[in-house]
Order: C-alpha cells, then sequence, then structure tokens
C-alpha cells in the first residue's frame, strides 16, 4: 500500500482479503513497526509489532476503511495514516431491489390467495344458495306429485265404488280397464315422489314396477316370464307418462288375449337409444297372435289411446 485515499469494490464472494504494508524507511526495516485498523470492523487498534500482513475471513458485505501506520527504528510514528476504502457489495439477494421485487412478489402472492379465499368463500355460498333452492324445489315437486298421486287414488277409488253398482258387465270392464290406466299414472307419480330428483329415475325398474302389477291383476294362476331389457336412458315426465300408457294398454291386451289355454308365457319389453333423441321400444309376447293377413281395425279405445299417444311422441 501506499500513501493517500484508494477505494476497491469487491464482490461478496472476493474472500479472503489479505492487506500487506511496508514502511519507506529502510535503514533498518527489521525494527520498523506497525499497527493497523478495520474501520466497522476494528474496535482498537491492533498492534502488528513487525508483520507485514494480516487475512480477514468471511467479511459481511459493507464499507471499511483500512488503515496503517508505522513506525521506524527509533520509535517514531506517523500519524500521517494510509487508508484503503473498501466497498463489498452484497448479493443480489440481499440488495434492495430483490428485497423490493421480493416484497412486491410476495404481496402480489398474499393479493391472489386473499383473492382466492374470497372467490372460494362467493362460491360455497352460490353453491349453498343453488343447493338451498334446489331443496326447495325438490321438496315442492315432491309435494306435486304426492298430491297427484292421492288425486289420482281417489279417482280409482271412486271408480272402483261407482263400477261395483253396476250390473252390465261390459261397463264393469270398461270401468277396470280404466282404473288400470290411472294406476298407471299414479305409479309413475309415486317413482318421482321416491327419487330426489325425475331425471335420475330408473326406466326399467318403473316399467318391470308397472308390468308387474298389471300380470299380478291380469294373469292369476298363470306363470308369466317377464324379459324387460331398457337401456339407461333419461326421460322426463312429458315422454314417461305417454310411454307408460302405451305399455299399459299394449301388456294389458297381451295378458287377456295372449294366453287364453296357456298355462305360461313370455312378455319381452326392449327399448334402446338409436338415434339423438330418439328411442326404439319392442313389446312382444309368445302367445296364441293373430293372423297377420288381417289387418285389425283398430275401433277399440285402447288402439285409439294407443295412436294418440304415439302421436304425442312423435313416433310411429
Amino acid at each position: 500500500m501506499k500513501n493517500g485515499l484508494e477505494n476497491i469494490d469487491l464482490q461478496h464472494n472476493q474472500n479472503p482479503l489479505k492487506f500487506e504494508f511496508s514502511s519507506l524507511d529502510y535503514s533498518n526495516s527489521s525494527k520498523n513497526k506497525y499497527k493497523i485498523k478495520l474501520e466497522n470492523y476494528d474496535n482498537e487498534w491492533v498492534d502488528m509489532g513487525n508483520n507485514t500482513s494480516i487475512t480477514y475471513s468471511k467479511l459481511p458485505p459493507g464499507k471499511y476503511s483500512f488503515k496503517v501506520k508505522g513506525s521506524n527504528h527509533d520509535g517514531y510514528w506517523n500519524e500521517d495514516t494510509t487508508i484503503l476504502n473498501i466497498t463489498i457489495q452484497p448479493p443480489y439477494w440481499k440488495t434492495w431491489w430483490f428485497y423490493t421485487l421480493y416484497g412486491l412478489l410476495f404481496t402480489s402472492i398474499i393479493g391472489l390467495i386473499f383473492k382466492f379465499k374470497i372467490n372460494q368463500v362467493k362460491l360455497k355460498e352460490k353453491n349453498e344458495y343453488i343447493e338451498k333452492e334446489n331443496e326447495e324445489k325438490k321438496a315442492v315437486i315432491k309435494e306435486i306429485h304426492h298430491r297427484i298421486k292421492n288425486n289420482l287414488q281417489v279417482v280409482i277409488s271412486l271408480l272402483r265404488m261407482q263400477s261395483s253398482k253396476i250390473k252390465d258387465a261390459k261397463v264393469v270392464e270398461m270401468f277396470k280397464e280404466a282404473q288400470k290406466r290411472i294406476v298407471s299414472m299414479a305409479l309413475l307419480h309415486e317413482k318421482m315422489q321416491q327419487y330426489n330428483d325425475h331425471e335420475g329415475i330408473d326406466v326399467q325398474d318403473h316399467f318391470k314396477g308397472l308390468i308387474s302389477g298389471l300380470v299380478n291383476s291380469y294373469a292369476v294362476g298363470k306363470r308369466i316370464h317377464l324379459d324387460v331389457n331398457i337401456s339407461k336412458v333419461d326421460l322426463g315426465m312429458e315422454t314417461l307418462i305417454p310411454l307408460g300408457l302405451i305399455v299399459n294398454e299394449l301388456i294389458t291386451n297381451s295378458l287377456k288375449y295372449a294366453f287364453i289355454n296357456k298355462d305360461s308365457g313370455q312378455i319381452t319389453v326392449h327399448m334402446k337409444q338409436i338415434g339423438p333423441n330418439t328411442f326404439e321400444m319392442l313389446i312382444g309376447d309368445d302367445g296364441v297372435g293373430f293372423d297377420s293377413k288381417i289387418k285389425p281395425t283398430g275401433s277399440g279405445l285402447g288402439t285409439k289411446l294407443i295412436s294418440v299417444f304415439i302421436r304425442q311422441l312423435n313416433g310411429s
């Protein structure tokens, strides 16, 4: 080092630092003595004796001033101190701009988390509101189905009471047929009442129950096997009611006329989806059948009802 003010700028990883110094008095240099002080690190002057170097390891980032003064062999101290100013730069992750960037990033993350939590709370409240509304609607729909079913049962009871006073067998049979049709509708409303959502009704289970009820009413003493195979389909009330009445008419007709002089038989009901909003239903039996060369007149009420319901479903 030489006299005068010097400045050096170092990176944080430029450690350790070694300082070497010497006096310009060479007459008896082995007796020259030195004192040093590193401002911001040493609290007091350090007596180095006749040592001419010192090493500092792992100095933290900051500003330092290395000061050194010496004496000759006569013990005379030169107060003209030599100073070296040193700046050790901090690593980038300890700089003000990094802290600022980190703070902004941290604030943004906290803001996003807070916004996410707020949105979650709002979404939860919205879902709870929608769920509450749905539950109220389901309760109303269940009550409607319950009332319709009860009213239909009242109609069935009235028809039964009225028919009990009629002597004409044909008229009584007409009353019974009307009762069966109403039972078909009442059964559907009963199913709707049992399910939480009418969209989720099991169509196969519904038709099995409807057909089994007809078999128990008409095929007393006969062994009728039911082959009911209905694909999982999504049908609403506007489709299930007329479709149920069609099934009711056709199965009733089979039970009344197909198994005359037979102790057993099979009724087949298959249904599948063959296109968007298009379904195919097959209803048959292994009974006595009819002559295919003879075209049915279609004058009966059941035949007329089937035609009406098929048109209602845009079917053929």
